[in-house]
């Protein structure tokens, strides 16, 4: 998958004196609008997005808060901005993603600008708007997965301590298991052997846990993600590394065993990692320790025994 944030550079803030050279800037005190290229657009792929702004001169506009358009994600890429002498008009081009299946509603947009020389703010806002969002695979025959290009980077340098941490284990297992060959064999008791199942589980909640000592909350979210694919995988033998969200859940959902009412949490943990993945989104603590815990949460509602809150993983 190509990111279309190859097209477009940083941003470019063109300003420019009169209005000769387009249409009139409207008569408006204080408007908002924002307008979207098409009505329908694919799911992850980026679609054009205008905000344009206008405020008579008397008055002084807040900062746009590109949080208004949520639930979708957008990065701007052009600014142009002009005044007629007695308003200003500012246009700023976005492009933008949509991360959830079938319609998305954006609830009328608008900032607040006050008056220079003292008074109440005045608030504008846009007319509510609305998204369909359409997915491209066939459920039929899904096809080959489409990789969005290479891995993220190595998000945080403890990784590697980590790697080195189990070859210091490793042999250390090896040291111990020599000198107890060397020693008298003691009879010992037979401990019953672990299912495939708890292993999964063990192995999926051992990596959440190390996670949690993470700083980066791109890094935790995506890092959950990938625990939950290899956990679905393990335990429930659906091929999850190489599918997409949407091939993921579905074929989730149909394995013998799995606890239906866990779904929305892996639902929640894949889709926060496209948006880091695809839209270089970058969660705050609060957002990345929740994704975490969706991801147990998932993890632990597959166990066939009960497991009471807490519990060590």
């Amino acid at each position: 998958m190509t990111r279309p944030l190859a097209l477009a550079g940083a941003a470019v803030v063109v300003l420019l004196a009169g209005c000769g050279e387009s249409a009139p800037i409207p008569a408006e005190e204080l408007a908002v609008q924002v307008t979207t290229g098409a009505a329908e657009v694919e799911l992850g792929r980026a679609f054009p997005l205008t905000v344009t702004r206008v405020w008579d001169r008397s008055l002084v506009p807040e900062e746009w808060d590109a949080a208004a358009l949520a639930p979708l994600v957008t990065r701007e890429v052009a600014t142009t901005r002009r005044e007629d002498g007695r308003r200003v008009e500012e246009r700023r081009e976005n492009l933008a993603w949509a991360f959830e299946p079938e319609e998305i509603v954006v609830a009328a947009p608008g900032f607040s600008a006050v008056p220079a020389g003292g008074g109440p703010a005045r608030t504008a806002r846009a007319e509510a708007f609305s998204v369909r969002v359409r997915t491209t695979l066939d459920p039929a025959a899904p096809g080959p997965a489409e990789l969005p290009g290479g891995p993220l980077d190595e998000p945080q340098p403890w990784l590697r301590w980590t790697a080195v941490a189990a070859i210091v284990a490793a042999a250390a297992a090896f040291v111990a298991a020599r000198r107890r060959r060397a020693a008298p064999r003691v009879p010992e008791p037979v401990a019953p052997s672990p299912s495939p199942e708890s292993i999964a589980r063990d192995v999926a909640l051992r990596r959440l846990a190390t996670l949690r000592t993470a700083t980066d909350g791109a890094a935790m979210c995506a890092g959950a993600a990938a625990v939950l694919r290899d956990f679905v995988a393990a335990r429930f033998d659906v091929p999850a590394s190489f599918r997409t969200t949407d091939e993921i859940l579905p074929a989730t959902a149909r394995a013998p065993g799995v606890a239906a009412s866990s779904l929305d949490p892996l639902a929640r943990v894949l889709r926060t990692a496209d948006r880091v993945h695809f839209a270089r989104h970058v969660p705050a603590p609060p957002e990345a320790s929740d994704c975490l815990d969706a991801a147990e949460r998932f993890v632990r509602a597959q166990d066939a025994g009960p497991v009471s809150p807490g519990e060590a993983p």
